[in-house]
């Protein structure tokens, strides 16, 4: 616990997603009791890749495990962008980010990221099959019941627990009740308008021997000629390629609540699958995004969300895992130093949590939809914009647009620091609870 707490903190974390694994390591680390609270009944081994980028990998380089990580990841050197004719429309290039800001983005296959993050997450501190019905709290803590009758209390909860979180469900439900205000965007229908098919192949190195190059090529083929479709070609671990199909659609407001994609049987998979058989990969041959959203209220009392449960950005602008993994990091340097584990302590804490990185968040979530525009919006509009940000853009704009989003590279304020870097100086301070800030870390 922080020396300066009145007795020793318990936190809940609901959810051992990226999220939720990279808080329990960082509280670990930080000498602070949790309990993970996992809906599944073991680690989910599906999923397809995702990158990370050096602001999440040097907190992991931190603590000692960014050799883990590389490991089980690629290098991203570029990203190329091509129509539905195999034409290739721009490139952004990704060799200067280690450069420029210490670290290389590495592109993950999701369940070989989990397996690692789980390692280093003692077992007693994770339940499994502990899906959350309801929450309480009051001035003396918080508590939670799953569905299965068990029940843990403890002085925070954390909501990781995904873009259907029942924590913040719970939350606001309890807030309504309690006549507190809401925001209209807080009681919005999340809005769906893309779906995805995704896979990932065997060894196929021999057949595309570019696969075996150590570093890779993300490649997006993007909806264009008329075609609805946007295809990625992610070059990961082991020769293999994870493949994505995305499409936007659109969901009639009074169908969301029949609509849900847990619905969709494989037979369902199969018939999308047999109409995009036949899209192009630039690799070679053929094949044979979800939502984004912002909520504007995070906390109340002794209970806050972090991750997907309040600012969920789309795949495509990969930047979801990166924010949940800087939630994670900010959360455990204000919990080392909370003063006590008294409701107006931990309001002013959470209060803190939201207003250094709300901003951030906003920011990733509005980037993200202007990424998916640009890799899915077809006609001029479309057009237009690919060509802006990927033939007309000065190099100099994007590169300020990347100091903007890749500047602020936190640590762990309780660990020792590392060195930066990189050319470009990071702009992180170490955050504290009063609003004030320490030295650059």
């Amino acid at each position: 616990m922080a020396p300066t707490q009145d007795k020793p903190l318990r936190v809940l974390i609901a959810g051992a997603g990226i999220g939720g694994l990279s808080l329990a390591i960082f509280l670990t680390r930080a000498k602070i009791d949790y309990v993970v609270l996992e809906r599944s009944a073991s680690l989910k081994t599906i999923g397809g890749a995702l990158g990370l980028s050096g602001q999440a990998l040097r907190v992991f380089d931190q603590i000692g495990i960014y050799d883990e990580l590389a490991a089980v990841s690629k290098p991203l050197t570029s990203i190329e962008y091509y129509n539905q004719n195999k034409e290739k429309v721009g490139q952004l290039d990704g060799s200067l980010w280690e450069k420029r800001y210490g670290y290389g983005n590495r592109v993950f296959p999701r369940n070989e990221l989990m397996k690692v993050l789980l390692r280093h997450v003692p077992p007693e501190n994770i339940q499994w099959g502990k899906s959350i019905k309801s929450t309480a709290q009051n001035e003396e803590g918080v508590s939670v019941v799953c569905t299965d009758a068990t029940h843990f209390v403890g002085d925070v909860l954390i909501g990781s627990d995904g873009t259907y979180s029942a924590v913040r469900r719970s939350l606001y439900k309890n807030m309504q009740e309690k006549g507190q205000r809401l925001g209209k965007g807080d009681l919005e229908h999340l809005r769906f308008d893309q779906f995805a098919i995704l896979g990932i192949t065997s060894d196929i190195s021999d057949e595309w021997p570019t696969l075996k190059e150590p570093k890779g090529a993300m490649e997006i083929i993007v909806a264009s000629n008329g075609s609805p479709y946007n295809v990625y070609a992610i070059p990961i671990p082991g020769g293999r390629l994870n493949w994505m199909v995305g499409c936007r659609f659109h969901i009639q407001p009074e169908d969301q609540d029949e609509f849900r994609f847990s619905n969709w049987d494989s037979d369902s998979a199969k018939a999308i699958l047999k109409e995009i058989e036949n899209l192009p990969i630039t690799i070679g041959g053929t094949i044979g995004n979800l939502l984004d959203k912002l909520f504007h209220v995070w906390y109340d009392g002794r209970t806050c969300l972090m991750g997907d449960a309040v600012h969920k950005t789309l795949p495509a602008g990969g930047q979801g895992a990166n924010q949940t993994i800087l939630d994670a990091v900010c959360l455990t340097n204000l919990l080392y130093e909370l003063p006590s584990t008294s409701t107006e302590d931990i309001n002013k804490m959470f209060a803190r949590y939201r207003e250094i990185r709300f901003s951030t968040a906003k920011q990733a979530v509005g980037d993200s939809a202007l990424v998916t525009d640009m890799i899915s919006k077809q006609g001029l509009y479309g057009d237009l914009l690919r060509a802006v940000v990927l033939g007309w853009m000065p190099s100099f704009i994007t590169t300020r647009i990347m100091d903007a989003l890749a500047g602020e590279r936190p640590l762990l304020t309780f660990e020792p620091a590392i060195p930066d870097k990189g050319e470009f100086k990071n702009t992180s301070k170490a955050h504290t609870i009063d609003g004030k800030h320490m030295s650059t870390i």
